[in-house]
């Protein structure tokens, strides 16, 4: 398996989202690209990394593919624009999400990460939706 990983300049340019994963193949095969935004503080893009880890080997273990989890953001990012759901509300918490529980899991490493390196929960969420425009 190759796998690519970006840095971004700012947000994703799709997706309301600070971390994205896709294989350039469809179902999980080709290379793996991991793409996080650049952060201000290097803890806070350790978190980032880390869940987008965690959520895209989920997926890969569970058979959850790019266009299933692409499809699903993709009905986020409509809901988003129609007003019906808030931008702070992540499409991975939605346990109709494919990938949900490699986000949950990808939660907690972030949690872990922000608190094991002596940073703030509050900053880190302030820098997330800074980078999203929420």
């Amino acid at each position: 398996m190759k796998v690519k990983l970006k840095r971004l300049p700012g947000r994703h340019p799709v997706y309301t989202t600070v971390g994205y994963w896709s294989w350039d193949k469809p179902d999980n095969k080709g290379t793996l690209t991991i793409e996080v935004s650049k952060m201000k503080d290097w803890r806070h893009e350790l978190a980032v990394w880390g869940h987008e880890i965690i959520e895209v080997f989920y997926c890969w273990l569970f058979g959850v593919t790019t266009e299933e989890a692409d499809k699903f953001d993709s009905f986020y990012e409509a809901e988003y624009a129609a007003g019906r759901i808030s931008p702070e509300d992540e499409a991975g918490d939605d346990r109709r999400c494919p990938y949900h529980w490699g986000h949950m899991g990808g939660v907690v490493w972030e949690h872990i990460v922000i608190r094991v390196t002596f940073a703030s929960m509050v900053r880190y969420a302030e820098e997330c939706n800074a980078i999203m425009g929420i």
